[in-house]
């Protein structure tokens, strides 16, 4: 749980930098767009850059990535 701070394109994937309840900071990567759920009222989108600061709750698999320092990759997004 935390807050969506930036989305960074890359090439076909995503990282998602997300800001936790506890202020840490964790980077998650999308894979493949097409295949994350995305939850939450209305028309969701998530454009690159710096993002509007949006409640979200993720679930992710802990799969680390050291070349583009992510922890896990995205199953479901869901915006509160």
């Amino acid at each position: 749980d935390g807050s969506l701070k930036q989305v960074d394109c890359l090439g076909s994937q995503m990282r998602l930098v997300i800001v936790g309840t506890d202020g840490k900071i964790t980077r998650l990567l999308v894979t493949d767009p097409g295949k994350v759920v995305i939850l939450g009222g209305g028309s969701q989108a998530l454009g690159c850059g710096p993002q509007k600061l949006r409640r979200v709750s993720l679930e992710y698999f802990p799969k680390t990535n050291a070349r583009l320092a992510t922890a896990g990759e995205v199953a479901t997004i869901e915006f509160q």
